[in-house]
């Protein structure tokens, strides 16, 4: 009976598991979204423009942000969530000189080729 069993158990985990890791990428962005909403709603992160892009657990951050404590707070967004094996920062801090000119003055970073929008997700 116990054989039985484990044949299920191992027959669930093959066909599932590939569902699972899949699917891990898509989790991980989602919380970092999360979490990154809550620190733009709550002012500790503003004057910024990001891409992320997740990968079998990689979390690629491109984009601009306007002081270091801003950059902290986008690397802090990604820690402590299952799943996150590597955090790339390619986070560039640019400081604005009067926020109508550093509209146009600053280019947007090029966009991930695959991944998530943040300008997008968090609008």
């Amino acid at each position: 009976m116990r054989i039985k069993y484990l044949g299920w158990a191992i027959a669930a985990f093959a066909t599932l598991g590939p569902l699972q890791a899949f699917g891990g990428d898509r989790e991980i962005a989602e919380q970092i979204m999360q979490r990154l909403r809550s620190s733009r709603d709550s002012g500790a992160l503003k004057d910024f423009t990001l891409d992320m892009k997740v990968d079998k657990g990689e979390v690629l951050f491109r984009g601009n942000v306007s002081k270091t404590q801003h950059k902290d707070e986008v690397l802090r967004a990604a820690e402590g969530i299952d799943g996150v094996a590597r955090i790339v920062d390619q986070l560039s801090i640019k400081t604005p000189a009067g926020k109508s000119a550093a509209k146009t003055a600053e280019p947007a970073p090029a966009p991930a080729r695959e991944g998530f929008s943040l300008r997008q997700a968090l609008a």
